[in-house]
């Protein structure tokens, strides 16, 4: 009877530190400008709208004037794949409305209340900012 009180002790302390899952988060929604400084001269500067783990990228240029990389009437399909206290993750459907414009996976890290800053899966550094 003690031997298997211990051994049910046991396995239950082993899921639940084994199988532990992240909270997810929707403290990241809102809206948000995003800066990508990659290998071209110019940044690549968006409109960010989060919200329930859905939203929307709509392309500004640099200085407010269109790029001329992603040039779309509508603003681009957001879903995030993960959204928790230390990482945020999405992708930004482009080629959907563009083909001449790839998809864009973004993965971000909280630097403060109003900005989250990491790397597209190109390997671009990306900064958003709450607006």
């Amino acid at each position: 009877m003690t031997r298997l009180l211990l051994s049910s002790l046991v396995c239950s302390l082993f899921t639940s530190t084994a199988f532990a899952v992240p909270i997810e988060t929707q403290e990241y929604d809102g809206q948000w400008t995003a800066t990508i400084q990659g290998a071209e001269a110019d940044a690549r500067v968006g409109r960010v709208v989060i919200a329930n783990f859905a939203g929307t990228w709509t392309e500004v240029g640099r200085n407010g004037s269109k790029s001329r990389a992603c040039i779309s009437k509508k603003p681009f399909p957001i879903t995030v794949q993960e959204s928790t206290k230390d990482e945020f993750e999405f992708t930004v459907w482009s080629a959907t409305l563009q083909a001449s414009c790839p998809n864009l996976a973004v993965s971000l890290k909280p630097v403060d209340a109003k900005t989250l800053e990491g790397s597209t899966a190109q390997g671009d550094a990306i900064r958003l900012t709450r607006r």
